[in-house]
Order: structure tokens, then sequence, then C-alpha cells
């Protein structure tokens, strides 16, 4: 699988690497300009927090977003706004 395989090389390059739980389908790939890290879809980040019960309202509020640093990921705004 395409995602395992990106975790896989991303916890290899950067052992401190930050992952969020339950993202895996919104990831997307990895950034390397600096230490590698995940790349993730904001809109499917968005969708998985609704499936798993959040409302939109608390989904767009979740703190995953707010995550800042070297080992966090970052996530490509694809709403189309």
């Amino acid at each position: 699988m395409k995602t395992t395989r990106i975790k896989d090389i991303l916890q290899e390059e950067n052992p401190d690497v930050i992952l969020p739980d339950g993202m895996d389908e919104a990831l997307l790939g990895i950034n390397r300009e600096n230490n590698p890290i995940g790349v993730y879809s904001y809109l499917k980040s968005i969708e998985l927090l609704i499936k798993n019960g959040l409302t939109e309202e608390e989904a767009l509020d979740e703190n995953i977003f707010l995550y800042k640093g070297e080992n966090c990921p970052i996530y490509i705004d694809d709403t189309g706004v």
C-alpha cells in the first residue's frame, strides 16, 4: 500500500517525524525541503475527522492543524477556494 510505504520512508529518514493518528488516508507524500515530513490533504483530513465523529465545525478547529515545528506535517489546501 502506498501510504504504508510513505510512512515507512518517513520514519526511516526522520525518526522524529510526527504522523497524526487516523490520517493515513489523507497522506499524500513527503516534503524533503529540510527534515522529511508528511504532506497531507487538508480536505481529506477534514473528511476523516467528520467520519470519526466530529462535527464539521469541530473538525475545522481540530488541533492537528495547529502542529508547528520541524517534524510536524504540512497540509495542502485542496479545498478549491
